[in-house]
């Protein structure tokens, strides 16, 4: 099926979700799809406001997105837990050359120790 890609999501928690997105939207809207709680602050509209749905992308995938823009690299100087593989979920429009792409969600804590980088 040419419509739908499959990607890989460690939550929080550290569950590893098996997400179907769809191409053409978001990665941010086919994880919240998918019931994993993306977005801790309900007043995140997708809207490359606020870093509500940062994810952090697998060094073996990062080469699989486009280029991350000025605005998407400002506001995500605010986040914590910022790594150079950093990307805002809303920024991601699906296509078919980001199957198998692996993320993880970030802790909310500001516990390094929790960092979902080292899940990878």
């Amino acid at each position: 099926m040419d419509k739908v890609v499959n990607i890989t999501v460690f939550d929080r928690e550290g569950k590893v979700h098996q997400v179907p997105a769809y191409v053409g939207e978001t990665l941010m809207d086919s994880i919240r799809r998918a019931g994993i709680n993306l977005v801790p602050d309900s007043t995140c509209l997708g809207e490359c406001a606020c870093v509500g749905c940062h994810v952090i992308v697998s060094n073996d995938h990062e080469h699989k997105l486009t280029q991350c823009s000025e605005d998407e690299a400002e506001i995500l100087e605010d986040a914590p837990f910022v790594h150079e593989n950093s990307r805002l979920a809303c920024q991601i429009i699906v296509d078919k050359s980001i199957a198998g792409l692996v993320l993880a969600l970030p802790q909310s804590s500001t516990d390094e120790s929790l960092d979902p980088y080292f899940r990878f």
